[in-house]
């Protein structure tokens, strides 16, 4: 997973792995420290890649690891993360059988 910190003075990103994730939020762990209350972007890079969402770090637990709070859908990242699939190719399927 990609994470993108944009902070008032900067843009970066770190790499990052979820350990637990829901359609409201997720808890990851991040390859450097992220700002708590400022906005990021994050996305799967595999199994397949999906697009940036919006999100926000909530909290930060005792052994490091970060509380990110969704601020749009995050149907497409849910379904990539738990199931290994993106909405695109699953409709593009259904699409492409009925010609």
């Amino acid at each position: 997973m990609s994470l993108e910190v944009w902070e008032p003075r900067a843009r970066w990103r770190t790499p990052g792995r979820i350990l637990n994730i829901s359609r409201s939020g997720a808890l990851v762990s991040a390859g450097a420290k992220l700002p708590k209350r400022e906005s990021l972007w994050l996305r799967l890079d595999h199994p397949e890649q999906t697009p940036w969402l919006a999100a926000r770090v909530v909290r930060i637990d005792r052994n490091g690891a970060f509380g990110i709070e969704f601020l749009d859908s995050a149907s497409e990242l849910y379904e990539a993360a738990t199931h290994g699939i993106r909405f695109g190719n699953v409709l593009g399927s259904i699409q492409d059988s009925d010609d």
